[in-house]
């Protein structure tokens, strides 16, 4: 994040296992890149906590495949040639 900062690229930090806020930022902000970097630290939380590991991991990815998904189809343009129809229709 320091690195996008000090090169000005703009970003939002957003809890992606939140949806709505995910698909809200995405949309108010007009972005055209979404970058997945949820993960667990350490094998040890996930071992006592499997709920959070595959949230955080699943679900967020999940949840950002699903806005791009969106975002594309908000814009009109064919999701198949951005390379996410495949994992779109594989939920379905």
């Amino acid at each position: 994040m320091e690195l996008l900062a000090r090169s000005g690229i703009p970003y939002r930090h957003v809890d992606a296992r939140d949806y709505h806020r995910l698909s809200r930022a995405v949309a108010d902000s007009g972005c055209d890149t979404i970058v997945h970097l949820a993960a667990v630290a350490h094998i040890t939380v996930t071992k006592l906590d499997r709920h959070l590991a595959y949230d955080n991991s699943i679900t967020t990815l999940k949840n950002a495949l699903d806005v791009a998904v969106g975002r594309l189809q908000a814009l009109r343009l064919p999701v198949e040639q951005h390379g996410l129809w495949q994992l779109s229709k594989a939920d379905h």
